[in-house]
C-alpha cells in the first residue's frame, strides 16, 4: 500500500511535469499562432490596400478616358461644324439671299417704292450665283415682270418650273392672290394641284390645305382643291397596298389600346356565368373603342387655332423653306453644336 502510493506520488509528480512542459509549447504555439494571425492580418491588410490602390487607379484610369472620349467627341464635333457649317456656305450661302431679295420685292410693292435699275441688279445676280436654285429663276422672272419684260420673264419661269415645277407654281399662285389677282392665281393654283401625287406630296401641301380651312382662298379656289382633294381620295381607295397599310394602322391602334378585364372585376359574373370570357371579350372590345374615342377627342380639342395662316404666312413659309440636302445640312450642324454644349 505504502509503495503504491509513493509510486503514484512520483508517476503524478511526473505527470505534472510533463503536463507542464505542454503547456509551455502550447503557449509557445499559440504565440506563434498570435504572431501567424498578426502576420496574416497585415497581409490582409496589405491586399485591402493594394486593392484600394487598383480600384483608385481603375477609377483614374476611367475618369481618363472618359475625359479623352469626352473631348474627341467634342473636338469631332466642333470639326464636323465647321466642315457643314464651309459646305453650307459655299453651296447654299446665296440661297438666303435671293429669298430675301423677293420678300424684300413684294415688300416695296407694297409701299409703291421699288426700283428699276434694282430689280436688274438683283435679278442678274441671282442667276450667276445660284443657277440651279428655281428661286433664281423667280427672282428674275418677278423683276422681269415689274419691268414689263415679258419675253425674259416668260423665260424664266420656264426655268423654274423645270427646277421645281410644285414650288414655283404655288409660289406665284400665292404672288398673285397677294395681288388681289385672282383669276391668274387660280391658274397657278391648277397647276400646283396636277403636280402633286397623292402617294407622295409636297410637304408645302399641309400649309395650303391649312390655309383652306381658314377660308384663305376665293369660294372657286376652294371649289379647285375641293375637287381635287375628292380625285385624290379616290386614287388612294383604289391603291390595294395603301389600303393594306391604313388597316394594319387601324388594327395597330385598337390594339394598343385593349383594356385588359380581370376575372377579380365581375366574381358573380365569373362564379355563375358560364360564357364569361365571351362577355369578356366583348366587354374588353368595346372598352377599345371607347377609348380609342377618346383619344381622338382629346386630338381634337388639343388642336390650335392656325387663323394666323394667311397668304402672307404661306408666302413666307415657302419662300423660307429649305431644300432637302440644304435641310440636311442645317440639321448635321445643329446636332453638332448640341454635342458642344
Amino acid at each position: 500500500m505504502s509503495n503504491l502510493t509513493t509510486m503514484s506520488r512520483q508517476d503524478f509528480h511526473h505527470l505534472e511535469n510533463s503536463l507542464k512542459v505542454l503547456s509551455d509549447n502550447m503557449s509557445f504555439v499559440a504565440e506563434d499562432v498570435v504572431e501567424i494571425n498578426g502576420q496574416i492580418s497585415g497581409f490582409q491588410k496589405q491586399v485591402e490596400t493594394i486593392q484600394d490602390n487598383v480600384k483608385s487607379l481603375e477609377d483614374e484610369i476611367r475618369d481618363f478616358m472618359f475625359e479623352i472620349k469626352g473631348s474627341s467627341v467634342v473636338s469631332n464635333a466642333q470639326n464636323e461644324v465647321l466642315l457643314s457649317e464651309n459646305k453650307l456656305n459655299k453651296k447654299f450661302g446665296h440661297y438666303d439671299s435671293i429669298r430675301r431679295k423677293i420678300s424684300g420685292i413684294l415688300g416695296s410693292i407694297d409701299i409703291n417704292s421699288i426700283k428699276k435699275s434694282t430689280l436688274v441688279t438683283q435679278s442678274e445676280e441671282s442667276v450667276l450665283n445660284t443657277p440651279n436654285y428655281y428661286l433664281s429663276y423667280a427672282l428674275v422672272a418677278l423683276c422681269s415682270w415689274f419691268r414689263n419684260d415679258r419675253k425674259r420673264a416668260y423665260k424664266a419661269l420656264n426655268q423654274a418650273i423645270k427646277l421645281n415645277e410644285s414650288k414655283t407654281s404655288l409660289l406665284f399662285c400665292l404672288i398673285h392672290l397677294r395681288l388681289k389677282r385672282d383669276k391668274t392665281a387660280l391658274k397657278w393654283l391648277k397647276r400646283y394641284l396636277s403636280s402633286q401625287d397623292p402617294r407622295n406630296m409636297d410637304s408645302e401641301i399641309i400649309n395650303v390645305l391649312d390655309a383652306l380651312v381658314n377660308d384663305a382662298y376665293s369660294k372657286t379656289m376652294t371649289d379647285e382643291i375641293l375637287n381635287n382633294i375628292d380625285i385624290w381620295s379616290k386614287q388612294l381607295l383604289d391603291d390595294d397596298n395603301i389600303n393594306r397599310k391604313q388597316i394594319d394602322r387601324w388594327v395597330s391602334i385598337f390594339t394598343s389600346n385593349i383594356e385588359e378585364i380581370s376575372d377579380n372585376e365581375y366574381p358573380y359574373i365569373v362564379r355563375y356565368t358560364k360564357s364569361f370570357d365571351k362577355i369578356k371579350y366583348v366587354l374588353a372590345n368595346s372598352y377599345t373603342y371607347y377609348n380609342v374615342h377618346n383619344d381622338f377627342l382629346d386630338i381634337m380639342d388639343n388642336v390650335t387655332n392656325s387663323s394666323s395662316k394667311n397668304i402672307d404666312n404661306l408666302l413666307n413659309d415657302l419662300l423660307f423653306s429649305y431644300e432637302s440636302s440644304e435641310m440636311s445640312l442645317r440639321k448635321e450642324i445643329l446636332k453638332n453644336k448640341l454635342i458642344i454644349q
